[in-house]
């Protein structure tokens, strides 16, 4: 494919301007296909509420409550997630149809389907018609009921999730629901206020259904929502009905609000699907966060609590390991007010819980995904320019960066997580390096050189992962790098991806990766030419985001997304502009199956709307972006401080420069833009060539904090042996035979190795003779009497997993042993919510010469299914003969407890038995 080919994804874009976007452009079903996610919910931008269709209520492509490829309705919720990767939410489930409830699903008429810009409407197949319209906290339902049809109406509060209280009461015209309920969020409050049509009558069945007869075959009812209470549920009905008053005045004030949002960011050129495509991903990216504070300022807080804010509004959902790369930097660009909300939010999540959101739900913190991403959104918005209270942001952002959790304290002493330390120990180590630049950049700003220079330092846990045999970014194990390395394989050491997808990680030190990868011969665009031209096929774990696939480049996952752009700080630009063009043409598309990964909260229509306008956030936290070729005519911009005009200049499809009004005649060929430039030029000229140019690369802000810390020593040595066994400390040899700790580096100019080599404890041998382990759970069979004991966090590979059959393992020794009694312990992994139970009974037997047995039971039956937090249990069981005998085997079976339980979120599935360390005592 040629390079005009490949930038032909905005086919047309250089012709004379057509007409701007507007609402009419918007279709909420570009992305509730394939994997996208999404949802064709009513709601207005960054609203409380998403009033519409529930199809599918399980599965991992049923998070968002719908898919586009079902045809029965569970019925009408108010809450839904966009574009995630775990499914909550369906509050208020209302099911407009007569008899007696039912908990199932009916046909609807997909033909009849209308989705657009705040509204949403549907012909059952008993041909009623439903259709809904959304305001920022709440909006009216309309329903026409069939001429055979009772006008009744059900409402579910016992939907999806977990009830774990909830209650129905009629004041008046007024119907007052609450549901507390727990899916991914622990504890998630939801309040509604119902207003009635005269004549209406209510039956409160029970707390969790409610039937409601119409007084006519066409009614309209007004809802206000509420995370708070019922009385601020009550509050945002009445501040619905005074900006809407109507079903119809709603429609209409929500198209003027969207289509205000799209003109922050209007486009010119182009064909209708790209504008589909761009007016939708704007709307996409305005959909989330969603606003959380009641029109009083009121709002729930992290800490269960009812808190006031009068000055900001208050927002939930924030999916920050995927959003800050580039959503909230285009937010920071284009949506100021609401940029310095979110701010106002996350400071006061510190507040309330001593830490800034990780993946915040409804005051909910899911500690979803990793690092603590909230750092460099806030960091990016003060480099920007926003006020932000210097002690307060700074006490936050370090606080949350001394959390003890998820492999900090290791990080923090060692300089980087080995797969001893953490799971997913390469990821962690290089979204917390990153995260840490932001705090160093953030406090040199701020005049804290104290702080900027400690946390720089830790900023560079990733030099001692960068391997000198490939480049990438490798697992340290046990005191060197992983001795088995497949980069094309996904697995516990890292996050939803594998060593290609997250070696491009260090965009903070751009300068020092690519000397390192110098000093190795290699070259920065040599590894990323490498990555898009490498064979698609991955091995190791399914992993479901990996999609989007060119070479080993994933764009339906976010630790890929800003690869291309990469091109931009390397002496090849123009080849990372081809590869833009080519994932904006193949990556997206006007059809429900649009996306082609989960759209996650906006990141990924962030990611279209940025970078067809050329423009791109490389390393947030910093106040400039990358350059690249224009895919439209001219975007302008409008926010409140932004007035800025981007003309794309000649016609050919390679990015050659750029001329600043402020200084006309002048064309700085070069592959960046500092913020400031872009918000103070009234416009901005983007020229373009057929041939490329040479363009002065993208190079990180001078910050003028110093000091480099060398990548750690090497230790190589056996994790456990025998008898004896050999160290290589930095190359100098050693030979132990007792189990040791063996520790190189100061951590302060050096990160530091450890390595533990353990003596086996005792000369039984395990062999696993029923059931097969999980490739990858799978350390050997000798792992299980080792005398290395597996951790609660079992990602890090000590633990035999076994899923959906009984284990059962036979322990025999070389050594004659006479005995008359054995304690057996048995070492048992229990994460029920990753679907590890514990076996419903364990059954050891123990065999002597004398052909005698002696058997022992413990039963699990009641505890093995159960909710509990991960834990590790050690069970013992002691085996006694009538007389002493020799023992020659020990068998130990462990009964699978079956599938998960109802409550589960994977009920039905089938569960994992997982085994470490069986110890036997002959007494």
């Amino acid at each position: 494919m040629t390079k005009h080919l490949l930038l032909g994804a905005f086919a047309g874009l250089s012709l004379a301007a057509f007409s701007q976007i507007s609402v009419s452009h918007i279709d909420p079903f570009i992305g509730t296909g394939g994997h996208g996610h999404t949802h064709p919910a009513a709601t207005a931008p960054f609203g409380m509420v998403q009033i519409g269709p529930d199809t599918r209520r399980e599965g991992w492509d049923g998070c968002s409550g719908y898919h586009f490829t079902d045809s029965t309705v569970w019925g009408f919720s108010h809450t839904h997630l966009s574009g995630t990767g775990v499914g909550d939410y369906g509050d208020f489930l209302f099911k407009p149809w007569g008899g007696p409830f039912a908990d199932s699903p009916v046909a609807f008429d997909k033909s009849s389907e209308r989705a657009s810009a705040g509204n949403y409407s549907v012909r059952l197949a008993n041909g009623t018609q439903a259709e809904f319209t959304a305001a920022e906290r709440g909006g009216f339902h309309r329903y026409q009921y069939a001429e055979d049809q009772a006008p009744e109406l059900w409402i579910d509060l016992n939907y999806r999730d977990r009830v774990l209280r909830a209650s129905a009461r009629l004041d008046g015209s007024v119907l007052h629901l609450k549901r507390v309920s727990q899916g991914w969020a622990k504890e998630q409050h939801a309040y509604l206020a119902l207003l009635l049509p005269v004549g209406a009558v209510v039956d409160i069945v029970d707390s969790l259904h409610v039937r409601i007869q119409l007084p006519s075959r066409t009614a309209e009812l007004a809802v206000g929502f509420s995370g708070t209470d019922d009385q601020g549920a009550q509050r945002n009905l009445r501040a619905t009905l005074a900006s809407s008053r109507n079903f119809e005045g709603c429609v209409a004030r929500s198209t003027t609000l969207w289509q205000a949002e799209l003109d922050r960011a209007q486009t010119y050129g182009g064909t209708e699907s790209s504008k589909r495509i761009y007016a939708t991903a704007l709307y996409h990216a305005f959909s989330v966060p969603n606003l959380w504070s009641d029109a009083d300022g009121r709002y729930r807080g992290m800490d269960g609590r009812i808190h006031t804010d009068l000055d900001h509004a208050h927002y939930t959902v924030f999916s920050l390991w995927d959003t800050y790369r580039t959503a909230h930097p285009l937010y920071a660009l284009i949506q100021p007010e609401r940029t310095q909300d979110f701010i106002a939010t996350m400071l006061d999540h510190f507040d309330q819980s001593g830490r800034l959101p990780v993946w915040e739900l409804a005051a909910n913190e899911t500690d979803c995904m990793i690092a603590y991403h909230s750092v460099s959104v806030l960091a990016d918005a003060q480099a920007k320019g926003y006020e932000i209270d210097s002690e307060r942001l700074l006490k936050a952002m370090v606080a949350t960066a001394q959390t003890p959790v998820f492999g900090i304290p290791n990080y923090r002493t060692n300089g980087y997580l080995s797969i001893q330390d953490e799971s997913e120990s390469v990821s962690k180590t290089l979204e917390y390096s990153y995260d840490d630049a932001t705090i160093a950049w953030t406090a040199a700003r701020l005049g804290r050189g104290d702080i900027a220079e400690h946390f720089w330092r830790r900023s560079q846990g990733w030099v001692s992962l960068l391997d000198p045999e490939t480049g990438l970014m490798r697992p340290r194990d046990n005191g060197d790098f992983m001795a088995r390395f497949e980069p094309r394989e996904v697995n516990s050491h890292y996050t939803e991806a594998n060593a290609w997808q997250y070696s491009f990680a260090p965009v903070h030190d751009l300068a020092r990766w690519q000397r390192m990868l110098a000093a190795q011969g290699r070259s920065l665009e040599g590894q990323l030419d490498a990555l898009f031209t490498a064979p698609s096929a991955t091995v190791g774990r399914e992993q479901a985001d990996i999609t989007g696939l060119i070479g080993q480049y994933a764009h339906g996952n976010e630790p890929s997304h800003h690869i291309a752009w990469l091109y931009s700080a390397t002496n090849k630009a123009s080849q990372g502009q081809e590869r833009i063009g080519e994932i904006l043409k193949t990556m997206y598309s006007d059809q429900p199956d649009g996306y082609q990964g989960n759209e996650d909260c906006g990141q990924m229509s962030a990611w279209y709307v940025m970078s067809s306008w050329g423009i791109y956030p490389l390393v947030p936290g910093e106040a400039r972006y990358a350059l690249g070729a224009m895919h439209w005519d001219r975007v302008e911009l409008r926010a409140t401080g932004l007035h800025t005009d981007l003309k794309r200049v000649g016609s050919g499809g390679l990015f050659r420069g750029y001329e600043l009004s402020s200084k006309p005649g002048q064309v700085l060929a070069q592959s960046f833009l500092d913020h400031d430039d872009l918000i103070q030029s009234k416009s901005l000229a983007m020229h373009h060539a057929e041939s490329a140019s040479k363009l002065s690369p993208y190079r990180n802000v001078a910050h003028g904090i110093s000091g480099e810390i060398s990548p750690a020593p090497r230790i190589r040595v056996a994790r456990r042996f025998e008898t004896e066994t050999t160290a290589w400390i930095d190359g100098v040899e050693e030979t132990l035979s007792e189990s040791r700790r063996l520790e190189r580096g100061d951590g302060l100019t050096q990160h530091r190795s450890v390595a533990l080599s353990t003596k086996k404890p005792n000369d039984w041998t395990a062999q696993i003779t029923s059931g097969n382990p999980n490739p990858q759970y799978n350390p050997g069979s000798a792992s299980i009497v080792d005398g290395v004991l597996g951790d609660v966090d079992w990602r890090k590979g000590e633990w035999t997993g076994v899923q959906g059959e009984d284990l059962i393992v036979e322990l025999g020794s070389s050594t004659k042993r006479v005995s008359k009694e054995i304690e057996v312990e048995i070492g048992l992994l229990k994460d029920i919510k990753s679907w590890i139970a514990l076996p419903s009974a364990i059954e050891v037997v123990a065999h002597f010469a004398n052909g005698q047995s002696s058997t022992g039971r413990i039963d699990l039956q009641s505890r093995a299914l159960s909710e509990e937090p991960s834990t590790i249990l050690r069970s013992l069981v002691v085996l006694k003969s009538r007389k002493k005998s020799e023992l020659t085997s020990v068998t130990i079976r462990m009964s699978n407890p079956g599938g998960m339980p109802e409550w589960h979120p994977g009920k039905g599935g089938a569960s994992f038995i997982f085994l470490d360390e069986i110890t036997l005592r002959v007494l």
